[in-house]
């Protein structure tokens, strides 16, 4: 997905560093062939970088633009507790609603970013 795509890319170098770290004394038959893999797989993923980063602030900006927009308008004054406990709800309904929408943003597929940039 497209929240996952720089972690997932960040194991994978953690996984070829560690590879490289083992000893070579040792006998690991497919050690240099793995490590070769897993760079080229971390070099071609790498390059969409860029774009998946663009893709994320695109999804984000607007997000956040509301969310400022909502945050003016939200009001805090309120001396009766009832009121307080009304429009800390409304507030709360409210930031999960942004939540959800940047979470459904962050589930989008890779596969779909990566092929509009090919």
């Amino acid at each position: 997905t497209l929240g996952e795509f720089k972690a997932r890319l960040q194991l994978l170098e953690s996984f070829r560093l560690y590879i490289e770290g083992l000893n070579s004394d040792l006998h690991y038959p497919h050690r240099e062939m793995v490590q070769n893999m897993l760079w080229n797989v971390i070099k071609y993923y790498g390059q969409f970088s860029d774009v998946v980063n663009e893709k994320l602030e695109l999804l984000r900006k607007p997000i956040l633009k509301e969310l400022r927009e909502y945050v003016k308008i939200a009001t805090w004054k309120d001396v009766n507790t009832f009121a307080l406990k009304e429009s800390a709800k409304r507030t709360h309904y409210h930031l999960n609603k942004f939540v959800k929408k940047y979470r459904q943003g962050l589930q989008f597929s890779i596969k779909e970013t990566i092929a509009t940039y090919l």
